[in-house]
């Protein structure tokens, strides 16, 4: 967190390195069976810089005393066998307060208030028995506000008027092992080699479809789509390349024009025999072809589609995309991938083109001229400490596959491993006839 010592903890064992350089330490101490004796540290000069007590095993017990170079307090506080314990000052050397805590057992609990040498509130907030944050957290930058948050029980809740996170992480955890465990009537077809595989695929568009926030729990497998992308899969081999309206290579026509329904109803995909792989192939869809509309992955998150299907022949892969047969949409404001709020971190890659389409029922046509997009790395303070990231993409689409409003952009040389954290920011869009900036958290993390 934020909140931290003015200065490194010294270390608790007897006779190791106290952590403060050009300073030579006078120990005045008994043997471990021996009673508790005081310990007074000098600097180079022979000035004062600390004193403290060590308790008969050596830990620090009691006062703590550090002082600034002219002899003025720097830090006052108190330890229990060797853990910080009740009231902690540290000072300024101009003598105004810096930081003033509480400690129990090693923990800080209580109020906690930095000041800068000006005497303005730098952070201000409240942690609970369990030392975690709990409460308002208010942090300043040179006098002006930087942050306005709340937690709870080491949580945060509100982020500068943002939720940063609709689900907790045990939620998606007990979602996505859900979806694991579901199984398509299709999956056990007899005689179909790809029955398995099928059905697997179906969990993975499931699993990000239910991550993006959209629809996902009553998605089924239909053998004719199947088939459908079956032929669609086996036409791109027979060319030997991918093509959504392909000429008829001497198929007889009824043959041509199933397999042409697979080519130009779906997602097409090459490269690996593995009927898996191309669900996230179409979700990462982020090379130079593709990332200007990401069209494969607008289809996967399709509100509107209920029934799919998935083909292979070779290393060529079809899947039935275009189903838009879902009668009653529930609603929701935009689709982001990755999403807002906690995001497992092995459903993205760091090279992903990140995406939000906007529902047409909240936000107007964006216009690509006043749009804007920054991502900025966060703390675990959830407190911004850097400049956006550089993009390297950025497109507004307002019309194509699945939902038509669409802003597409690539932050340069972002990490997306678990424990990273980003605030997004979109200006420039219209909601309600409105101007509005949508902002949002969102966090990696491991399964």
């Amino acid at each position: 967190m934020r909140p931290r010592h003015s200065s490194p903890l010294r270390s608790l064992a007897l006779g190791l390195a106290l952590g403060c350089a050009g300073l030579s330490a006078s120990l005045t101490v008994a043997t471990p069976a021996a009673h508790a004796e005081q310990v007074i540290e000098t600097a180079d000069d022979g000035t004062v810089s600390a004193k403290y007590n060590v308790d008969s095993e050596g830990r620090m017990h009691g006062t703590y005393a550090e002082f600034h170079a002219d002899g003025s307090i720097k830090l006052k506080a108190n330890y229990r066998r060797g853990r910080l314990h009740g009231n902690y000052v540290t000072y300024h050397a101009s003598g105004r307060p810096h930081i003033v805590a509480a400690y129990k057992n090693g923990d800080r609990q209580g109020k906690y208030l930095e000041k800068d040498e000006r005497g303005r509130v730098v952070i201000e907030t409240t942690y609970n028995e369990n030392g975690r944050l709990d409460g308002a957290y208010i942090e300043n930058s040179d006098g002006e506000p930087l942050t306005r948050q709340q937690w709870e029980d080491g949580e945060p809740v509100l982020v500068d008027g943002v939720i940063p996170y609709p689900r907790t992480r045990d939620q998606i955890r007990d979602e996505i092992e859900e979806i694991y465990n579901h199984k398509d009537p299709l999956e056990g077809k007899e005689g179909d080699t790809y029955a398995q595989g099928r059905g697997e695929a179906l969990r993975h568009l499931m699993i990000f479809r239910y991550l993006a926030g959209l629809v996902w729990r009553d998605m089924v497998l239909v053998d004719r789509l199947n088939a459908v992308s079956d032929a669609g899969a086996g036409l791109c081999e027979r060319i030997g390349r991918l093509d959504h309206t392909p000429a008829n290579p001497g198929m007889p026509e009824d043959e041509y024009k199933f397999a042409y329904e697979g080519t130009s109803r779906g997602n097409l995909f090459m490269g690996s025999d593995n009927i898996v792989t191309q669900v996230r192939a179409y979700m990462d869809d982020s090379d130079a072809s593709n990332i200007d509309k990401v069209g494969h992955r607008r289809w996967c998150l399709n509100p509107r589609m209920l029934k799919v299907g998935f083909g292979q022949k070779g290393k060529f892969g079809a899947m039935y995309a275009h189903d838009n047969s879902r009668t009653k949409v529930p609603d929701f404001e935009y689709a982001a991938f990755p999403a807002q709020g906690y995001y497992p971190a092995y459903w993205f890659g760091s090279h992903y083109a990140w995406s939000v389409s906007l529902n047409r029922r909240h936000f107007s046509k964006p216009d690509p001229s006043q749009v804007k997009v920054t991502v900025t790395p966060i703390g675990a303070d959830h407190v911004k400490r850097g400049e956006p990231l550089e993009l390297n993409h950025l497109k507004v689409r307002d019309s194509g596959s699945g939902i038509p409003y669409i802003i597409i952009f690539r932050p340069a040389g972002i990490d997306t491993s678990a424990d990273n954290r980003f605030w997004v920011e979109i200006s420039g869009l219209e909601k309600g006839s409105k101007p509005f900036t949508l902002r949002y958290v969102t966090s990696f993390f491991e399964l």
